[in-house]
């Protein structure tokens, strides 16, 4: 918990340096403005996350995504993840493949904060040494609470993500809690 709240003020005092201050401008009157339609191209966001760890564990992770700003507080989309393990530490090396779509959903109750959901069909194909010791699904839906600090479009963010489907058996993450951080822009 502690952590979790250092990582919080981190946040926040970036997002004071950046100076970003968040005003709302006052509502059109429909009588004297013509609605102007937002091309559909302009309500596209883009985000995702990358890792890389190297050594004897080596972990590559990138998870892009691209997603619709429904309105000014929430936003749909789709991605796609890929993570790449191995662990040569033993006599034997052991690797790990997972690959899968995802879909999500934001939702902003604050300029910073967010709840969001995430839906992931992972599937997973591990390998000791040469051979396939096994082939799964490991499907996740998260459920969880965001931290967005950024300007111009641009933003850094932490999520906070419980996994409802957690399965010891069968999950990727090892616990269903978990944290995520990563980049977004245009949202």
């Amino acid at each position: 918990m502690k952590n979790l709240l250092m990582l919080i003020f981190l946040f926040s005092s970036l997002n004071l340096l950046a100076n970003k201050r968040y005003t709302f401008a006052p509502k059109k009157n429909p009588k004297e403005h013509k609605e102007e339609k937002e091309k559909f191209t302009d309500r596209l966001f883009f985000n995702g996350n990358v890792g890389l760890n190297v050594g004897d564990v080596t972990q590559i992770q990138i998870s892009p995504g691209v997603g619709y700003k429904v309105n000014n507080k929430l936003g749909l989309g789709l991605g796609v993840s890929y993570i790449y393990s191995s662990d040569s530490r033993g006599t034997t090396k052991f690797s790990q493949s997972v690959f899968g779509p995802r879909a999500f959903g934001i939702y902003k109750f604050m300029p910073q904060f967010y709840f969001t959901t995430k839906y992931e069909f992972l599937k997973v194909k591990q390998k000791i040494g040469s051979v396939v010791s096994a082939k799964k699904d490991a499907p996740a839906w998260f459920l969880g609470l965001g931290f967005r600090t950024g300007s111009q479009g641009v933003g850094f963010s932490i999520e906070g993500l419980y996994d409802v489907l957690h399965d010891e058996n069968k999950s990727l993450y090892s616990r269903a809690f978990v944290f995520q951080g990563g980049l977004s822009l245009g949202f």
